[in-house]
């Protein structure tokens, strides 16, 4: 079996299926509606994420900045996401950043290409996680549907308390769940059962098709314990006398009311574990873990090309698998690389090198 002379028919297959996507944050109108170039692309992708600094340092740097950018895997999807969209084959680069510039602001004098273009493209529907303003599809209920994130719902002890969120396109009102939900009530209760109300509401509007979290970007995902005792203690504490204990065990409590309405009504659930820290999970709950390693690249320069075989890198997998073992994980470990030097290998090797580099590294643990 060879890989490259399979590769273009199962890319072929592939290609034709309509795409489903459960995972996105597109920019509502606003943002596309007031022009678009390259430089605007940019700076409200993951790329600008990535690398930081300023929109203006690098308009007067192209050349450095794709020098910095150029094995980022964001700015190399993204790339070819441009040259699809545009029909070109061409590079993005400091030299072809004019020409760009002129196409992409010329195709998005339509209002609706930002959208429509992903239709034209191979998307049917997607997910969208709007977590500026949770449960909204944009205003483009053809192509997206809402998950509705709760996290903001987990920093609403105190009518000044904001939620602790980043990204583009913060009205700062938005962060703070007492005025974005116009929540006017007293009590613990009262709050809960604002929350529970107002995600039975989107669900059976069908405004939203599923309920997300994503706080394990600022807390661990052990959400125990759930104590009622606890949250009160949190409750109408101002955001300067609040502990971050009190804070995570409120969180806790307002995660599992907001979830409870998941089980009951059949909502379903996609939870984020992002960069969170695994301690205090339940084993149970993890179906797979993914496994593979890399050498020590700059940050945003390695690709998922440059992955090598677990153990063979400079990943911190140890502490990630240490974790594991301390809350007994004992289900499936996968591995998947896309080192084309491996491609050229015979399948057989590829499995027993796979499996005995793994079995060495767990042992380790």
């Amino acid at each position: 079996m060879s890989y490259k002379s399979d590769f273009a028919s199962i890319h072929n297959v592939v290609d034709s299926y309509r795409v489903f996507s459960d995972h996105e944050h597109h920019h509502p109108d606003g943002l596309f509606h007031a022009g678009v170039d390259l430089a605007k692309l940019i700076a409200n992708s993951y790329i600008f994420w990535t690398v930081g600094g300023d929109i203006n340092a690098i308009l007067a740097g192209k050349a450095a900045f794709f020098d910095a950018v150029r094995y980022n895997s964001y700015f190399y999807w993204m790339e070819k996401g441009i040259q699809r969209v545009h029909g070109t084959e061409r590079r993005v680069d400091a030299d072809s950043w004019e020409d760009y510039d002129q196409i992409i602001s010329h195709a998005y004098r339509d209002p609706d290409f930002h959208w429509k273009s992903l239709l034209r493209h191979g998307y049917d529907t997607i997910i969208v996680d709007t977590y500026w303003n949770p449960g909204s599809d944009d205003g483009h209920p053809e192509i997206f549907k809402a998950t509705f994130r709760v996290d903001k719902l987990s920093y609403g002890h105190h009518p000044d308390a904001a939620a602790v969120e980043c990204g583009p396109l913060f009205d700062p009102s938005l962060l703070y769940p007492w005025r974005h939900y116009a929540f006017s009530g007293k009590s613990l209760d009262d709050y809960v059962a604002m929350a529970q109300d107002l995600i039975v509401r989107l669900y059976s509007e069908k405004k939203i098709v599923s309920l997300k979290t994503a706080i394990a970007y600022n807390r661990n995902i052990d959400f125990y314990p759930d104590d009622k005792t606890l949250a009160q203690k949190a409750w109408m504490k101002s955001p300067k006398e609040i502990t971050p204990e009190e804070l995570r065990c409120f969180g806790n409590f307002i995660f599992h009311r907001c979830f409870e309405m998941a089980a009951k009504h059949d909502i379903p659930v996609q939870i984020h574990t992002g960069l969170a820290d695994l301690r205090g999970s339940d084993p149970k709950k993890i179906f797979m873990v993914h496994i593979d390693d890399c050498e020590d690249f700059p940050i945003g320069q390695a690709t998922d090309a440059d992955r090598v075989w677990p153990g063979d890198g400079d990943m911190a997998l140890g502490e990630i698998f240490r974790n594991l073992k301390a809350i007994s994980y004992d289900g499936v470990v996968s591995i998947e690389l896309f080192n084309e030097e491996y491609y050229e290998l015979p399948v057989d090797d590829i499995f027993a090198t796979a499996m005995g580099k793994m079995k060495v590294f767990l042992q380790n643990i």
